[in-house]
Formats: C-alpha cells, structure tokens, sequence
C-alpha cells in the first residue's frame, strides 16, 4: 500500500502496528468496541492516519487519542450510565417493596 501524501513510500507494518494499537486505545477509552472506531473514522480516515502513522508514532500517546476522539466525533457508550441509573431506580423500589410486607 502506498502512503496518501508520499507516493513513492510505502506503508511499514510498524505503521498498521500503531494505527491497530491507537484504535484498541481509544475504544477502550471511550468503552466502545473496535467496531465503532473504525466504522465512525471511516476507510479515507483510516487511510490519512495510517499515512500519518510515522509521525504520530512520535507524539504522545494521550495526545494522539484525545485527537481522535475529537477530530472525529467518537463518543462515550452511554448503556453504562443507564445501567447505572436503572440499577439505583431499583435500589429505591426494593425498601418499599419490603415496607409492604412489614406493614401488613
């Protein structure tokens, strides 16, 4: 494969090395599967940071995933935070559902 931006290099295993472990990085990050990073950069994203990769490998590895993250709109699972608030809605029914049968 060629790079997008210097056609006559090519591109390392080293760079399809660092593009697999940024985007486990940022899925992990943002608790998304793998899937949904790559479907939401989409195949020209990928293919400018794969031809990138050989600098990005120098920057900051924090650096580099926030960038993604905003650059391409990639946002947090929210089904945490809703098992969350289904599970403290739950926790407040059980005590009366106990009530109930202390009463009687």
């Amino acid at each position: 494969m060629k790079n997008k931006y210097f056609p006559d290099e090519d591109i390392k295993i080293n760079d399809l090395y660092f593009i697999c472990y940024m985007i486990e990085r940022v899925a992990r990050h943002i608790k998304q599967k793998n899937k949904y990073v790559v479907n939401t950069i989409g195949r020209d994203g990928l293919y400018h940071l794969i031809s990138c990769a050989e600098v990005l490998h120098c920057e900051n590895p924090l650096k580099v995933e926030s960038d993604w993250i905003n650059d391409y709109e990639l946002e947090k699972e929210i089904m945490i935070l809703l098992l969350l608030i289904r599970n403290l809605l739950q926790s407040f029914q059980r005590p009366l559902i106990w009530a109930q049968y202390i009463v009687v």
